[in-house]
């Protein structure tokens, strides 16, 4: 038991050390392509949840806010293992009807069965355990709910970073405040997804109803996965 609050002191310590490294908030301000992305794909998630009616929808791993602050409706949860990201996605939200609370994924602090709409949106490639969060994920959420996933495609990320450096646009993309990595997943990333083996596992549990690619199909940086509880 010891060994394993332990391991669980240990890791979140290192992800508040990530958080506080890679900055979400200067990701999201750090160059006019990566607000295009991301507005792409925070459009995609809530499009995938169908938040048409007021319900319950949670955020697996909130951050900062980005996604949670685009919900129209509802009553709204979100968590984060971060202590960091949590007290940013309060104040953030200070003026919408928001819970925001702090808690590990891999054991969501919730009765079976209790939401409407579930996101877990580049979360999936930070955790130890992805089997174990997305098992969580199912168990929260009611037989109906609509589930918004998303993971980043490291490979094809990594190949457009080496462009860019060797063309000599770093300057362009990677300035501000950002510390860009050259490869997320020497460090921050601790997974790297294949889409078709992803699907192939997510089958056995999820009914897979659409994945967009974002930007485009010419060019998938990231996936956005909508999807809902097999019977």
């Amino acid at each position: 038991m010891e060994t394993a609050e332990k391991e669980i002191r240990d890791i979140k310590a290192w992800n508040e050390a990530m958080v506080k490294k890679y900055d979400v908030e200067a990701y999201y301000e750090s160059n006019f392509a990566i607000r295009w992305i991301e507005k792409l794909r925070i459009n995609t998630v809530i499009k995938a949840i169908r938040n048409q009616a007021a319900g319950r929808v949670l955020e697996v791993g909130c951050g900062a806010g980005h996604v949670l602050e685009r919900v129209p409706r509802g009553e709204i949860v979100g968590i984060d293992l971060s202590n960091h990201m949590v007290k940013r996605t309060r104040e953030r939200l200070k003026n919408k009807k928001v819970f925001v609370l702090q808690a590990n994924a891999d054991h969501l602090p919730f009765q079976k069965g209790v939401f409407d709409s579930v996101i877990c949106t580049e979360v999936l490639e930070h955790v130890e355990h992805p089997d174990q969060i997305l098992g969580e994920i199912l168990r929260v959420a009611r037989p109906t709910a609509h589930i918004a996933l998303s993971v980043p495609n490291e490979k094809l990320i990594n190949r457009v970073k080496d462009w860019i450096i060797r063309m000599g646009l770093g300057g362009l993309f990677f300035k501000g405040e950002y510390n860009v990595p050259e490869r997320m997943d020497d460090e921050w990333h601790l997974h790297v997804f294949d889409l078709k083996d992803l699907i192939r596992q997510l089958s056995s549990k999820f009914l897979i109803e659409k994945v967009t690619p974002i930007p485009s199909p010419l060019l998938p940086l990231r996936h956005v996965i909508s999807c809902s509880p097999r019977p």
